[in-house]
């Protein structure tokens, strides 16, 4: 199947740890046989001016439509399958990471651990976009374009970071059962903290809501706030990359 891999990011002030994700990203697409493609930041030109107005120009609900847009225009392009990767995604483990999901499209299976309304920290079951998969005449992909877009015209409130990306997706599973990826994980500033300190308890909880091992990671960029957090995902991100996940995949391995 004819596929392409796609990311987009600012070409400015980028981040080390992101630049680090991203020089990953191609090999692994060579790696598996696709071809690759990076957008800079005229990635939202492909965005409606009414919708970017909308969302007050917020950058996460503007990447979720242009991601759509252009991943529509690369299979009008002639491309069977596009597949996007976030930019603060590192795949750790290039050999073992794979996308075997049968069907039209995928999204990402995801299990939050952040604070609750009493200030407890919970893990919440969601799905997200940070790797999306979608193959040519898929419906799933028209029909998120349009009801996405529907949904910002409509909503009398603020639309907020997560509307039409998390919060949007979870909502839909629920009622049309998307194939989910289950090996990418997703590393929440709270997450991340006990990874940088520890590895500890908040790592081996994680993991025992995971049903494989995980060969990639969601580093939340968009979270990612200050020298010190910087720093914090710099060492992760070594760790994750030096034990090719072992820091992560240690703990499943100990609970099942």
């Amino acid at each position: 199947m004819k596929t392409i891999v796609y990311q987009s990011y600012r070409t400015h002030n980028v981040p080390d740890w992101i630049s680090r994700c991203m020089r990953i990203v191609p090999r692994w697409a060579e790696k598996q046989g696709f071809e690759y493609r990076f957008f800079d930041d005229g990635f939202f030109d492909r965005v409606p001016a009414w919708f970017k107005q909308r969302v007050n120009h917020l950058v996460l609900p503007m990447s979720d439509l242009a991601r759509l847009l252009v991943g529509q225009d690369l299979l009008n392009e002639g491309f069977e399958r596009v597949i996007w990767v976030d930019a603060d995604v590192l795949i750790f483990d290039i050999d073992q990471f794979r996308i075997d999901i049968p069907g039209t499209c995928a999204f990402c299976k995801e299990w939050w651990l952040g604070p609750n309304a009493k200030k407890k920290l919970q893990l919440y079951s969601r799905v997200n976009n940070a790797v999306s998969v979608f193959t040519r005449g898929s419906s799933v992909l028209d029909f998120y374009i349009e009801s996405a877009q529907a949904f910002v015209r409509h909503k009398c409130s603020q639309i907020g970071h997560a509307d039409i990306g998390t919060q949007f997706l979870s909502r839909l599973h629920a009622l049309a059962h998307f194939p989910l990826l289950t090996n990418v994980g997703m590393i929440s500033p709270w997450l991340l903290n006990d990874m940088a300190e520890g590895p500890g308890g908040l790592t081996q909880r994680y993991m025992q809501h995971t049903s494989q091992p995980m060969f990639a990671a969601n580093l939340c960029g968009s979270m990612v706030r200050g020298d010190v957090n910087a720093q914090k995902v710099e060492r992760v991100v070594q760790q994750l990359l030096a034990s090719r996940g072992a820091i992560l995949n240690r703990y499943l391995a100990k609970t099942n």
